[in-house]
């Protein structure tokens, strides 16, 4: 196969892997700040067209969005055709893994809530096990923490970056855009967008990464 249509060679896997642990810290140290962002965003400050822009970059972290997007880099460059299955698993598989950790954690979404203090939003670990009611793993409303659609955005920017190196800071624009729009809507704190996006470097690391998961990909589906 062409070098052209693998994977960039200079992709370095372990500056996505720091990146996704400063993202991890940046979550903590986000704890303080996470009700301060909330009020921000609930007076509604963002308007008119950068609003709008905000609102529309939903699309690059919402799961048809992302379908739509990987189509248009198959039919417009076919020769990505085969690399198809990895970016659909750093995209999508990074939004699992944020789904697994949502059962785990329990946090109610900030929406229409006030909170004297960010700890009141925490229900506690597996909630649904703890409460006796399975039915709570099924519950949006407290499965704030992490955001799944800023981890899905960061997995999709990782994963166009492998292979389009000259779009690296359109696709992070991107991705940091569709996790403002989280904040924007009041549907997530701050913390949970930057703990997605940590979440979203990792599981899009490791599938890109030829040293791990990016071996199968590499024999599996590429070729090489």
């Amino acid at each position: 196969m062409n070098a052209e249509e693998t994977l960039d060679r200079s992709f370095a896997p372990q500056r996505i892997y720091a990146i996704g642990a400063l993202l991890a810290v940046a979550a903590v140290l986000a704890f303080p700040l996470d009700l301060a962002v909330l009020e921000f965003m609930r007076q509604g400050t963002i308007r008119g067209d950068l609003r709008r822009a905000i609102e529309f970059s939903e699309v690059f972290a919402h799961g048809f969005g992302v379908a739509a997007i990987l189509l248009t880099v198959v039919v417009l460059d076919p020769r990505r055709k085969r690399a198809l299955p990895r970016m659909l698993a750093c995209a999508f598989g990074a939004g699992i893994a944020v789904n697994l950790v949502k059962l785990v954690i329990g946090r109610l979404r900030p929406e229409n809530l006030q909170f004297t203090t960010v700890w009141e939003s925490f229900q506690g670990w597996i909630p649904a096990i703890r409460a006796g009611k399975l039915s709570l793993a099924l519950e949006s409303d407290i499965q704030s923490f992490p955001s799944g659609h800023a981890a899905t955005a960061v997995g999709l920017a990782v994963a166009l970056s492998c292979y389009y190196p000259r779009g690296r800071w359109l696709f992070a624009v991107f991705a940091a855009l569709a996790s403002l729009q989280r904040l924007q809507e009041n549907a997530h704190f701050l913390s949970d967008t930057l703990a997605g996006a940590a979440i979203g470097c990792l599981v899009a690391g490791l599938c890109c990464d030829p040293a791990r998961w990016g071996k199968w990909f590499d024999r599996k589906w590429e070729g090489k």
